[in-house]
């Protein structure tokens, strides 16, 4: 499961980890979680629930 979440955390996201830059990180690092649950949904259930 590690290396799955590797491929979704993006390297702006470590770039701006290595810089200090953590405001910036953080919402790299939740646009990637966000795309790795529908991943996951996807993956388990055949699609993922969208908001009408």
């Amino acid at each position: 499961m590690r290396e799955d979440v590797e491929v979704f955390l993006s390297n702006a996201a470590k770039h701006f980890l290595r810089e200090g830059i953590y405001d910036l990180a953080a919402f790299h690092i939740e646009q990637a979680l966000q795309l790795y649950t529908k991943y996951i949904l996807a993956k388990e259930l055949g699609y993922f629930p969208k908001n009408p």
